[in-house]
């Protein structure tokens, strides 16, 4: 790797914490520089705008996110487990740097709203697909008998609604209280079928 391309990825990763942290669009240049290391034309040497870096470290902390769902998927042999481990990521949300300051997704979704299209595009499209991640699960349990015959998509919304509210609200409060109850209410949902 060349030695332009580490700087890069550096910029890239540390800013990533500091934005989902301090916000993607409310976080100066001057702090993005700060913790960088970096004065203002070395973080524009390797990237077009604000934007552009913006999106990127908002893209880095969508996938390291997605990682520990990977992760925590692989080697599940039936659909109700699969979405029991994906729940498991987010009881250990609160002690993992890849959700520190919340979830990205839900923190630009919120922060771009109506004031940035591009940033609200990138959010939209992280969002539909960690929803995608429990549709296919659940697909996948009604196609093998596990669960009966439903909206799959409805059913992951449902799921994705509550653990971002659980882990919105156990970071406004510094509380594992409200995740620890939406994770016992899902853990039901789910082992009931979704009833």
């Amino acid at each position: 790797m060349k030695k332009g391309e580490a700087t890069r990825r550096r910029i890239v990763a540390q800013a990533a914490g500091l934005l989902n942290t301090q916000g993607y669009r409310a976080t100066p240049v001057s702090e993005i520089m700060r913790v960088t290391g970096l004065r203002k034309g070395g973080i524009y040497r390797h990237f077009d705008s604000r934007t552009a870096l913006t999106l990127e470290a908002f893209e880095y902390a969508v996938t390291r996110m997605d990682d520990r769902f990977l992760r925590a998927v692989e080697g599940r042999a039936t659909a109700t487990d699969a979405l029991l481990a994906l729940l498991d990521v987010f009881r250990e949300a609160s002690r993992d740097e890849a959700f520190h300051g919340g979830c990205p997704i839900t923190n630009l979704a919120i922060e771009s709203d109506d004031a940035d299209p591009a940033l609200r595009a990138a959010a939209r499209k992280a969002m539909t697909q960690f929803v995608g991640r429990f549709e296919q699960a659940i697909a996948r349990g009604v196609r093998h008998g596990e669960f009966p015959k439903g909206n799959a998509r409805a059913r992951a919304r449902v799921i994705v609604a509550g653990l971002e509210g659980g882990l919105l609200l156990g970071n406004l409060f510094k509380d594992r209280a409200p995740m620890e109850a939406v994770l016992t209410h899902l853990e039901r949902y789910i082992r009931s079928g979704f009833r």
